[in-house]
């Protein structure tokens, strides 16, 4: 009999690394915030945090010392302040507070790119998963297919004709899978280096909500969908708008010498303490601005990026109704290829037909797979269209965050 210490030490280190070895397609999504693409992005918030660039209050100031002979001891004393442009200070405490806002946008919107990069490796793993196994099918197939020629070599009807093309089909077809293993293999392994996983991922114990469900959703998104909440949109904004600050900014600088306050103590004037003291202000008027040619050209540059902002509304407007319509395609043409499949009673003209050849049985089997064939591929394009629906309206991204594969958008 086992010592059941021994038991309990042997499922103390195997359970774990069960549990370690089991692809979970939540928190492959849940990583994408600690994609590559957002460190940039976290790091400059860091650095803002801790080295804001706000303008002083005091410019600059200057101590000025005057002999009226070779004495070391000095007869005039002057100090000097020169105070920062207020309309600096305002200017500057906006452009610090909006570049702030652009960058959790621009981390928002790597982040948006992150989870639609890791949602399209979760498709491309299951259509070739499904793929993989439809070629094994067909490889079965046309197996059969040479066995029943080669049974029939020796009948004068033998077509040797279509035996070679058979053996060329198989070869192909092989060729075919051995590709699709190889890409399966590749997408693994990209998703295990976005993701800390040991273990093996089974394509075919990822569950996904089904078609009737995610159009179900689509058209609750579409009810909602809104382009100003748009993350790509919002970006490009927010990029104008610090753009127009930091040509605010540099107005403001290039008026930043406003003049100076001076106290000064001269004792060669007067007799009297009062006498020696004197103070003076200085104020800039400013009759010519040599920067403003420069300022014209960033206006300029501001004015291209503003319809630049207007064509991208528009795009992604279009985008999104030309993948609602691709949409309601696909899903349409799903139809079709589901009532096929159900109106499809070649095993009932089979028992009924007791004078059918294997060939024509093997002629029944390659329709059945060009059909399913045809389904596989519109079905896992309607995934990729209600995902790429999902990164052109910012829906990847909203609080909080969701599987929009799962079955029940499940929280990541």
């Amino acid at each position: 009999m086992i010592n059941p210490r021994y038991l309990l030490f042997i499922l103390f280190i195997i359970c774990p690394r069960a549990i370690d070895a089991q692809f979970s397609m939540n928190e492959f999504l849940s990583q994408a915030r600690n994609d590559v693409r957002l460190y940039e992005h976290d790091l400059k918030s860091s650095f803002l945090e801790k080295n804001p660039y706000r303008s002083p209050w005091i410019q600059r100031t200057e101590l000025r010392l005057r002999t009226n002979d070779l004495n070391v001891s000095a007869d005039d004393y002057r100090f000097r302040i020169n105070p920062t442009n207020p309309f600096e200070i305002r200017e500057n405490k906006k452009y610090y507070k909006m570049e702030f806002e652009f960058l959790f946008t621009e981390y928002q919107k790597a982040l948006n790119a992150a989870l639609n990069d890791r949602y399209q490796l979760i498709l491309d793993l299951m259509e070739n998963h499904d793929m993989e196994i439809l070629k094994n099918r067909q490889i079965s197939v046309i197996a059969d297919e040479i066995r029943s020629l080669d049974a029939q070599t020796s009948d004068p009807d033998f077509n040797l004709s279509d035996y070679i093309e058979a053996r060329e089909n198989l070869l192909q077809t092989r060729l075919e899978s051995n590709e699709i293993s190889h890409m399966i293999g590749m997408i693994k392994s990209e998703i295990e280096m976005k993701y800390s996983f040991t273990g093996d991922i089974f394509a075919g114990e990822i569950q996904l909500a089904d078609l009737q469900t995610i159009k179900i959703w689509l058209n609750t998104i579409f009810n909602d969908m809104d382009t100003t909440d748009n993350i790509l949109i919002t970006s490009l904004q927010n990029k104008n708008l610090l753009s127009e600050q930091r040509i605010n900014l540099e107005t403001a600088e290039n008026r930043r010498n406003i003049g100076f306050i001076q106290a000064e103590y001269d004792r060669d004037r007067g007799n009297e303490m009062d006498e020696h003291v004197g103070f003076q202000i200085g104020v800039r008027i400013p009759l010519t601005n040599p920067d403003r040619p420069d300022i014209s050209r960033r206006k300029i540059d501001l004015i291209e990026d503003q319809a630049g902002l207007m064509e991208k509304k528009a795009e992604i407007s279009l985008q999104g109704e030309l993948l609602g319509l691709k949409l309601d395609y696909l899903f349409s043409q799903y139809e079709l290829i589901i009532n096929e499949k159900n109106q499809n009673d070649f095993l009932r003209i089979i028992s009924l037909s007791p004078d059918l050849t294997p060939y024509d049985l093997i002629k029944a089997q390659r329709s059945m797979i060009r059909l399913e064939r045809i389904g596989i591929q519109i079905k896992w394009e309607i995934y990729r269209a209600y995902i790429d629906f999902l990164y052109y309206s910012g829906r990847l991204i909203h609080i909080p965050l969701k599987n929009y594969l799962s079955e029940n958008l499940s929280e990541i």
